[in-house]
């Protein structure tokens, strides 16, 4: 719901640029969803992508005014700054994990999660015209896609 309606916090009613950006950054965390050679290359450039969520996460929660391009951050960007964080953070973590742990479905699925959520982010990158977002966002689809294939 944080993504849907974000000037339910906002202070002056009206949400802000960075409110809304943030809005939608929460809301794609919250959608629940269902060896050797180029595994292993793959399963690295899983991790790098998987650190790369974490991190993009971090400085959401830290610096949202990094990733909204806001200026001065509201209460409201910096609490969904923080909501992006807390999702972001540990879906990184386990999408870094689950290769290594479960082979099988059980990886495979939370690969798919972290997937699906780098799509949310690619399209709010569209809706906003955040080119990088786009790409970044799309490349590590990509990644999770492959991998949760490779592992399934």
């Amino acid at each position: 719901m944080g993504g849907v309606r974000p000037a339910a916090l906002s202070e002056s009613g009206t949400p802000t640029a960075g409110e809304r950006f943030y809005g939608w950054m929460y809301a794609t965390r919250g959608v629940p969803l269902v060896g050797g050679g180029p595994q292993r290359s793959l399963g690295g450039a899983n991790a790098v992508a998987a650190v790369a969520g974490i991190a993009f996460a971090l400085v959401g929660g830290v610096r949202p005014a990094a990733l909204s391009e806001s200026g001065t951050p509201t209460a409201g960007e910096r609490f969904y700054g923080w909501m992006y964080a807390t999702r972001g953070v540990p879906l990184g973590v386990a999408a870094l994990v689950a290769p290594l742990a479960w082979s099988g479905p059980a990886g495979s699925l939370i690969l798919c999660a972290a997937a699906a959520a780098q799509v949310g982010d690619a399209v709010i990158g569209v809706a906003t015209r955040k080119w990088t977002m786009i790409a970044g966002a799309s490349l590590l689809t990509a990644i999770h896609v492959a991998t949760a294939v490779t592992t399934a």
